[in-house]
């Protein structure tokens, strides 16, 4: 008798297992179908910045896809820009299609006085001066602007293309870090709940509202960042070791 109940309750955990599995299966089922309109996707590939005209178009019209006709900056500024730092963009790029489907643009700036309008409410992208941007070509001290964060329309359902659009992000920040190039401080406007959620991510503040778009500030001196990846790890320790080098010298001073 105690075998026969042995048995039956073994059974009874085998179909509950089974069950769940399927519900399991039914519910990702439903979610594929509810993406029936998302494409086939192909392998992406992650790019730090590109001056290739062809991708330059493609940044444009994907730009237009998410944000409408009236909320663009010229196709011959994106060129101007570019060709003065071809990274200011991490790109995602449909490796079959050879297509861009998304991207950071992170704008590193010189001065103080031009990071400090990116603060200001009344700032506007679009009359951006290309000399305002910092080229990496030389180690130093400069500002970020992280100017925004698009994905095509069809490859929104596909979470994973922010997170890897993110570690690009970061991989680049640790790049330029190994290369003496650190950023003070960073600025953001945040149109979309994806980008919100990188410049909380980053720890940045909330600082103003401009309509519907929150901007965000952050001091990288001493790193305050809440990034819990390998690279994130990373990144943290370059800049706190470049922090305690910069208060050695004198030129930037502890909190403490």
């Amino acid at each position: 008798m105690d075998l026969i109940l042995a048995l039956a309750a073994i059974l009874g955990g085998i179909a509950a297992i089974w069950a769940f599995g399927e519900r399991v299966i039914n519910y990702f089922d439903k979610r594929n179908s509810d993406s029936s309109s998302a494409p086939n996707f192909s392998p992406i590939q992650i790019i730090q910045g590109t001056d290739d005209e062809k991708d330059l178009v493609q940044l444009l019209e994907l730009d237009k896809s998410v944000y409408g006709e009236g909320n663009l900056v010229p196709l011959a500024l994106i060129r101007e820009i570019h060709k003065r730092n071809p990274k200011v963009c991490i790109i995602a790029k449909d490796v079959i299609h050879q297509e861009v489907i998304g991207y950071i643009g992170a704008v590193p700036l010189l001065k103080k006085e031009i990071f400090e309008n990116t603060l200001n409410p009344s700032f506007s992208e679009f009359v951006t001066e290309p000399k305002w941007i910092q080229t990496y070509d030389m180690p130093g001290l400069y500002y970020l602007h992280l100017v925004s964060v698009v994905v095509s329309p069809e490859y929104q359902k596909m979470t994973p293309i922010y997170r890897m659009l993110y570690n690009g992000f970061i991989k680049l920040l640790v790049d330029l870090a190994r290369n003496d190039i650190y950023f003070l401080e960073v600025s953001a406007r945040a149109v979309t709940q994806e980008g919100e959620k990188i410049c909380t991510t980053l720890n940045m503040k909330h600082v103003a509202d401009v309509g519907e778009i929150k901007i965000f500030h952050a001091s990288m001196f001493p790193p305050q960042l809440r990034i819990i990846t390998n690279q994130g790890s990373q990144l943290i320790e370059l800049y706190q070791k470049k922090f305690n080098s910069l208060i050695k010298l004198g030129v930037l001073k502890s909190n403490e």
